[in-house]
């Protein structure tokens, strides 16, 4: 059975994809970066009140500010994880993980760009960061740290791998597991229920017979 016929993206047309969303993804970020960084040098610029604005800043860590001078070796852990997630692909996989594994390496290797091609050395420079929102959680204050376009590509990315995690869709791989035991428990196809209808009627013959 082809990735086609069950459901599953072949891994050439994986792969296409893969190029294809992380290609997008990393275009945008870079473009919305040098955007960034020549409009809010001056100072950060409201978009929509206090629900919404731009402020430039520079982030030596990971996503949403965290790690803060761990540059070098999340640059390195980054361009793995791109490359693991492409050879993941040489197998077939559902669109959902396949559209998740693309945002995520989008998104890695637009703040990679930015390690290698912002600073003094290599991997030593600041990721641009300018997308400042409040914080809905209960914890954690009462803003979230800025953050880019990357960063949303690689936690978007992540949420559709989750979901595929748990509840399996955009992947027929779960259906196929359950298949045998749903296809036990569907009704009788309709040569089997002739059958059982002329046994019915030969045992019906054969009582009223013996009556006679």
């Amino acid at each position: 059975m082809s990735g086609t016929d069950n459901g599953l993206v072949p891994s050439k047309r994986a792969k296409c994809i893969f190029f294809a969303v992380c290609g997008i993804s990393l275009l945008l970020d870079v473009a919305t970066k040098t955007w960034a960084v020549r409009s809010l040098a001056d100072g950060p610029k409201r978009i929509l009140g206090d629900f919404l604005s731009f402020r430039l800043g520079f982030n030596s860590g990971a996503a949403f500010s965290s790690f803060e001078g761990w540059g070098v070796l999340l640059g390195v852990i980054a361009v793995l994880a791109v490359v693991w997630l492409f050879l993941q692909l040489n197998e077939p996989h559902g669109l959902t993980v396949v559209l998740g594994f693309s945002l995520i390496a989008g998104g890695a290797l637009g703040n990679v760009m930015d390690r290698l091609f912002r600073g003094e050395g290599w991997m030593r420079g600041g990721v641009v960061d300018f997308i400042d929102m409040p914080n809905f959680l209960p914890f954690g204050g009462d803003r979230w740290a800025i953050f880019n376009i990357a960063d949303m590509c690689v936690v978007g990315g992540v949420g559709l791998v989750l979901i595929w995690t748990f509840f399996g869709i955009g992947d027929s791989a779960h259906d196929l597991e359950a298949g045998p035991s749903a296809q036990d428990a569907s009704p009788s196809s309709p040569s089997t229920m002739g059958e059982q209808s002329d046994q019915t009627k030969e045992h019906a013959f054969r009582s009223e017979k013996s009556w006679i």
